[in-house]
């Protein structure tokens, strides 16, 4: 199983290979080491920036142990379904989530029950990750 550099490293190779063929006055050349020197350097920076693999969320107890503002994303476009973004609220629900139903709530303002959602989720922002 590969980390977020390598894969990151990967793709962004991938995409210079992409771009460089693009270019018709370099004849669509592509210099591997220049470009893995960029490559190598641009992946440092994102990962510096803060950059983590985004996670697959499978059951509502994981839902439930996410931290306050942490987003999460279903996306069933692939089937004709919905892609929604859900955020989980710092607004006091959070804090009971062990004794009472724990919702996430939806951009447009609507609670829905962690039991309910639709899965599997990708968190796609953690707080403190």
């Amino acid at each position: 199983m590969s980390n977020a550099r390598d894969e990151l490293r990967i793709k962004l190779l991938q995409l210079g290979g992409t771009i460089s063929s693009c270019w018709p006055d370099r004849g669509g050349k592509f210099d591997q080491k220049k470009a893995e020197a960029a490559v190598d350097a641009t992946v440092d920076a994102i990962l510096a920036a803060g950059y983590r693999k985004p996670r697959t969320i499978t059951t509502a107890e994981e839902i439930q142990d996410l931290p306050a503002l942490t987003i999460v994303v279903y996306d069933d476009m692939a089937n004709g379904g919905l892609l929604q973004t859900y955020v989980v609220p710092d607004d006091g629900t959070v804090m009971f989530k062990d004794r009472h139903p724990f919702h996430l709530m939806t951009f447009a303002g609507d609670y829905i029950n962690a039991e309910d959602m639709p899965l599997p989720l990708t968190a796609v922002y953690e707080v403190g990750a």
